[in-house]
């Protein structure tokens, strides 16, 4: 109510104050025409006064006599009157031009005097026929400017112009605040750049040369890998029974355990060996230590020293080797989503806690550590910075506290303590680590640095025969101790895993495993099973033997599968 009665008011308001406006310029109007009036009349009473005073006048008289005298003139003077007239006319028109008007009374008359006499009098003065016109006038001066004019209505909005060329590029503007901004609007693409050297792959591209001379027809190639074993045969007769043979080193399936037999006669000595060589200085622990890093090849004697012996014990060495051959693995769940497609997920393979390290892209210099998995998914980081050690592709492992990768563009590998932020590097001799030449094509990887039960190994290609190699790592003194061909060419390889000595490898689109390599005993294995159905990306690819569980970086997701050794 108390909105409606002061809307009422300011209505009445406004109301008054337009009467009054209105009231104030009528006032105005009727005194500028009292006044106009008072000015007609005195102009109207001054010429009044003028023609009486001109009417009393002689020049009123003679002209009256002249217009009487004419009409008494008989006709036969009517000619000479004529040429008379004629005179005065020629007369009264060259006087116009002057200031003074000779009459025939010879009486002097001002000429502005005639001339408001005739317009007055309206055919009282004779006036001749009308002057060719005279030629134009100067053109006057131009007249003042007219008052600004109230702007127009708002036109019909044109069509949108074509866009115009592209301005040049202004200063950088000064650095803003930290603060979320608006997104403006997305500016024109600019002009096509230089095609730059590719990054940590410098490849200077060159005119095609001339053709060269046919070469000279190469040399038989070295022999293939042995084919996939055939269907079984029909089962024969059973033949005689064969001598005692050597013992095999792979997969031998445990029997019942038979009644111990008498101890046989002694052996003769056997010839003494070869001296061995010199061993390290003795320390505390030191024989702990070797029996720890000792390779164990599970060599069986092909002589008798076994005659007489517990064979529990040796067949229980011999299975040892046969529980690590994977038959079979099987995905047990996503462990979470990665928003990028390539990229490395690593935990600690000696150390029983719960972080996480993830290096995101195939190349990068940062590391992000995590608590636990419920650190991962709430967002709580610790940026870890290499300290311009660029890694490049999806093989780094964590082991003892340490981070081991390959340095971009080298063929060095690093190992990176996350307690004194150092860093160590070694180099790997004959190995491909640029141009493009990658282990893996698929995660584009040079090196992959690979852990397992028997410690750490690095995977790369050779650079001689373009062979798969491995070559085995010393933790304690950060050095190689040894390398081996496994005669498998890259070309072959998607991606590798090591897991109990044993190098698997999958195809080409990293759905199956399609060799093994035995690096204990240096020679291929007859391995083979299904790794994944789907195709994409597989950036990563890597054995965990603390839990022995294999974990991939499979099309952007991070994916445990359950490994199933041939004695589960």
């Amino acid at each position: 109510m108390k909105v409606s009665n002061g809307s009422s008011s300011w209505k009445l308001s406004m109301f008054l104050l337009g009467v009054s406006v209105i009231t104030v310029l009528n006032c105005a109007g009727l005194a500028f025409l009292i006044l106009q009036h008072d000015t007609l009349s005195a102009q109207q009473r001054e010429l009044s006064t003028r023609l009486d005073e001109f009417s009393k006048s002689s020049v009123v008289e003679f002209l009256s006599q002249v217009t009487r005298d004419t009409a008494e003139e008989p006709e036969p003077l009517q000619s000479s009157r004529n040429k008379r007239s004629q005179e005065l006319r020629e007369t009264h028109i060259r006087a116009e031009n002057e200031e003074m008007l000779m009459m025939m009374t010879y009486s002097m008359v001002p000429v502005r005097v005639m001339v408001d006499l005739c317009n007055s009098t309206k055919g009282i003065c004779l006036t001749g026929p009308p002057g060719l016109p005279g030629p134009p006038g100067l053109d006057g001066m131009p007249g003042y400017n007219g008052s600004i004019g109230l702007p127009g209505l708002q036109g019909v909005q044109g069509k949108r112009g074509k866009k115009g060329p592209p301005g040049e590029t202004g200063p950088p503007g000064e650095k803003g605040d930290c603060e979320i901004g608006f997104t403006g609007e997305r500016g024109a693409p600019g002009p096509k750049g230089e095609k730059g050297e590719c990054f940590n792959e410098t490849i200077m591209k060159g005119p095609p040369g001339e053709k060269g001379e046919p070469g000279e027809k190469g040399d038989t190639g070295e022999k293939g890998f042995p084919g996939m074993p055939g269907l079984p045969g029909i089962k024969g007769e059973p033949g005689p029974k064969g001598e005692n043979g050597e013992s095999f080193n792979e997969v031998i399936m445990e029997a019942p355990q038979g009644p111990e037999g008498p101890a046989g006669p002694a052996g003769p000595p056997g010839p003494p060996g070869p001296p061995g060589p010199p061993g390290a200085p003795r320390k505390k622990g030191h024989k702990a230590r070797a029996q720890q890093n000792t390779i164990v090849t599970d060599a069986v004697p092909n002589d008798d020293t076994l005659a007489g012996k517990d064979l529990t014990k040796v067949e229980g060495h011999l299975l040892k080797k046969a529980e690590c051959i994977i038959k079979s693995v099987n995905c047990t769940l996503n462990v979470t989503k990665m928003e990028t497609t390539f990229g490395t997920w690593m935990q600690d393979t000696s150390r029983d806690d719960e972080h996480i390290w993830v290096a995101e892209h195939f190349s990068g210099r940062t590391l992000k550590e995590y608590d636990n998995l419920a650190s991962f998914q709430n967002g709580s980081v610790k940026v870890i910075d290499l300290k311009r050690a660029v890694f490049q592709g999806c093989g780094h492992v964590i082991h003892n506290g340490s981070l081991y990768f390959h340095v971009a563009g080298t063929y060095k590998i690093a190992k990176y303590d996350f307690e004194t932020a150092t860093i160590k590097k070694i180099t790997i001799e004959n190995a491909l680590h640029r141009n493009l030449s990658y282990l893996f094509q698929n995660s584009k990887t040079y090196f992959n640095v690979a852990v397992d039960e028997n410690g750490l190994w690095i995977i790369y290609a050779s650079s001689i025969d373009d062979n798969i190699m491995v070559a085995q790592l010393d933790e304690k003194t950060f050095s190689v101790t040894q390398h081996m061909n496994t005669t498998y060419p890259r070309s072959k390889a998607g991606n590798a895993f090591i897991a109990c000595g044993v190098l698997y490898v999958t195809d080409t689109k990293d759905i199956k495993v399609t060799f093994a390599f035995d690096l204990l005993k240096k020679r291929p294995l007859n391995s083979s099973f299904d790794l994944r159905s789907s195709n994409g990306v597989l950036a990563m690819l890597s054995y965990n033997p603390k839990d022995r569980h294999l974990y991939t970086w499979d099309n952007g997701y991070i994916t445990k599968y359950n490994v199933h050794f041939l004695s589960d």
